[in-house]
């Protein structure tokens, strides 16, 4: 079995050349550089990671948003699902360090498999309650916002957009978002049903993200949501960066998936999503930046040699679908109207709100 001295590999691994493969090119540069949280349930929006050098001469990464953090080792882990060794292994590899070596066998218990978590009552409960939320009085600073954005009205209404009007308006147990006035965005399977949400917030704090997600204890996060038209959708579904751009491509009549976050544009998203793709041909409108230029490549690859038909539309720079459109006034058509197969029903169920 081989064996490894980990001071050495880690010494030998460019952390940040690590970093940019796996989680998109640095914004910025020098110690001002900041990455994507590698971490998949982290939806990091706003690149958060720092790379420094601890006293044993070792990069280290830290996630300045939820606290994430550590070595070449640990960003293999949460990417790739690696145990210890078999990540110091792959980065031994990778640098042409270490050497064989026999070791005494350890017989280990394997780890437990974890099994799903569905997004639990309490969160189904809140995001019922920002829908109906969003069509009153508490909700109009939100249904503002969202409608300044270009975003329709019979669009929210079928996606299940909601407000969340702060914690002093609506009452919630704890795992739930709780920093102030937001939209809820509900992340829905392919068939209309509700999986997770996110809540942007309207007025973020200082060096926090803009969006929030549940406690991991009250759902996985499923790193995409689908988004439906008013009508038949058109032949290709669009592939966005977030859910505005897949609410604008919705208004435009794509059945439409929204990434939570660069970080997730990988093989496992793609290996979620295979199966309602059904063959239909895909087309990718992420943000024109460098993580998102990076997330299309990644797509593309992992699409095209699963035999879907791909076409990857280049963002103009500082541009994401949302914003492009707004500008524009228009979508392009890019694809005929898909023949009806399959109704899905109206999953909005009555709801009560709690009380003010």
């Amino acid at each position: 079995m081989r064996r490894f001295d980990r001071d050495e590999v880690l010494a030998r691994v460019d952390l940040r050349a690590l970093l940019d493969e796996f989680c998109g090119p640095a914004h910025g540069a020098g110690t001002g550089a900041r990455w994507h949280c590698p971490v998949p349930d982290h939806d990091d929006i706003r690149p958060s990671v720092s790379v420094r050098v601890d006293r044993r001469g070792v990069d280290r990464w830290r996630c300045w948003s939820l606290g994430h953090g550590g070595t070449a080792i640990d960003v293999l882990y949460h990417v790739h699902n690696l145990s210890y060794r078999d990540a110091i292994a792959h980065l031994a590899d990778r640098v042409g360090a270490g050497v064989n070596e026999p070791r005494p066998r350890v017989l280990r218990q394997p780890a437990p498999e974890r099994s799903p978590v569905p997004l639990q009552p309490q969160a189904h409960a809140y995001v019922q309650a920002c829908e109906k939320l969003l069509w009153q009085p508490l909700g109009r600073p939100v249904l503002e916002y969202l409608l300044g954005r270009g975003l329709e009205e019979d669009i929210l209404r079928l996606n299940r957009v909601g407000a969340d009007p702060g914690t002093g308006h609506l009452p919630r147990p704890g795992g739930l978002p709780r920093q102030g006035v937001g939209a809820v965005f509900p992340a829905l399977d392919v068939d209309g049903q509700v999986t997770y949400f996110q809540t942007r917030y309207l007025d973020p704090k200082p060096d926090r993200s803009k969006y929030a997600n549940p406690a991991i204890r009250l759902g996985d996060n499923p790193h995409h949501g689908w988004t439906r038209p008013q009508s038949a959708p058109k032949q290709p579904i669009l592939m966005c960066e977030g859910f505005p751009d897949a609410y604008v491509a919705s208004s435009a009549g794509y059945d439409a998936i929204a990434i939570l976050g660069t970080a997730n544009a990988n093989e496992r998203l793609v290996e979620r999503v295979l199966a309602s793709l059904q063959g239909r041909p895909v087309v990718l409108t992420l943000d024109g930046d460098e993580a998102g230029r990076h997330a299309a490549d990644q797509l593309y690859r992992s699409l095209s040699k699963r035999g879907i038909m791909v076409v990857d539309i280049p963002l103009p720079s500082g541009t994401d679908l949302n914003s492009w459109v707004h500008q524009a006034r228009s979508l392009p058509d890019i694809g005929r109207h898909r023949p009806p197969t399959i109704c899905r029903p109206d999953p909005t169920p009555a709801v009560v709100v709690p009380a003010p």
